[in-house]
């Protein structure tokens, strides 16, 4: 397996393995376009994302709920891009049928799926498209999906990485 490159296998109606295909697989497979470049990949009820090294979120599989943010309900069974997120983006986290990223400036967008409110806009609105999360437009490290609900961690940078951590001090 190349460095950075993503496999997939199991259930795939929805091309959620990103193969090109909507065959179930019961060994790894490449995800199409994907072989290099990847640094991270979070996958959801049917669907399937990847971050990439230059911080493009790119989406795969099911998208009845708008998951996959490319502005419409189509599922895709290859990654492609999510709608104003080609860059810097820091992490993500997918839900069940919603998916959050954090974005170079530590906010977070969600977008997808919202009938209890885990793209915290405000609303029970389903979005096609990212929108950003209120009150969490900056000093985010992380944010995850469950199955209809979301988290993040809160990181102020005005305290330092180490600050608070206990380091037991060890005696020989």
């Amino acid at each position: 397996m190349t460095e950075g490159s993503v496999k997939c296998w199991g259930f795939n109606y929805y091309g959620q393995l990103g193969d090109g295909t909507n065959v179930d697989r019961w060994t790894p497979v490449d995800v199409t376009g994907l072989i290099s470049g990847v640094q991270s990949t979070g996958a959801g009820g049917l669907h399937t994302c990847a971050l990439t090294i230059d911080g493009e979120v790119m989406c795969w599989g099911g998208n009845g709920s708008s998951q996959l943010g490319d502005g419409t309900n189509t599922d895709r069974w290859t990654p492609g891009g999510v709608t104003g997120l080609t860059s810097g983006m820091g992490s993500i986290g997918v839900g069940f049928n919603h998916t959050c990223a954090v974005t170079a400036a530590n906010g977070v967008k969600c977008w997808g799926g919202n009938s209890r409110g885990e793209l915290g806009d405000g609303t029970r609105t389903a979005t096609l498209t990212p929108v950003d999360v209120i009150d969490l437009n900056s000093e985010v490290k992380a944010a995850v999906g469950g199955s209809d609900h979301t988290c993040a961690v809160h990181f102020p940078r005005s305290i330092p990485p180490d600050a608070g951590v206990f380091m037991p001090l060890v005696e020989r």
